[in-house]
Parts: C-alpha cells; sequence; structure tokens
C-alpha cells in the first residue's frame, strides 16, 4: 500500500471537496418554481416536466406542417 504524505493528500482533496459542495448548492432549483413549472414550457425541471407527471410540452414551435424541414444538428452516442 502506498503511504501518501496525508498534507498532500488533504491539499489535493480539500479543494477537491470545496468545488463540489459549491457546485451542489448553485445547481438547487427552488421549490416554488419547481411546484409552478407549467408557468415555464421551455423549461423542464423535473423529470417529468412538472408534478403532474404528464411528460406534455405546451411548446408549439413544431407542428405537423414544419415537421419535414427538421434536421439534425448533433447527436450523443
Amino acid at each position: 500500500m502506498n503511504n501518501y504524505p496525508i498534507d498532500k493528500v488533504l491539499a489535493f482533496l480539500l479543494p477537491a471537496v470545496l468545488l463540489c459542495a459549491s457546485g451542489a448548492t448553485t445547481g438547487q432549483v427552488p421549490y416554488q418554481r419547481i411546484l409552478n413549472a407549467e408557468s415555464e414550457p421551455e423549461n423542464w425541471l423535473t423529470y417529468n416536466g412538472s408534478y403532474k407527471s404528464q411528460r406534455y410540452s405546451q411548446l408549439d414551435q413544431i407542428t405537423p406542417d414544419n415537421i419535414g424541414e427538421l434536421e439534425e444538428v448533433w447527436r450523443i452516442q
């Protein structure tokens, strides 16, 4: 087993822990915003879009008339 000096381990771990902790607090969404998620349909704040869990988007930019004009702009494998 490797024996690392504790000061070098702490020098590496402490900034990493602080960075993770600060990122966790900035990404949180206030409860009232999630509760009123239907008022901003462009942002799905929960897995199902809102607490109604209907997975339905009220956005209307894509219609049966313009669906043929869509083209792929990126893909993730």
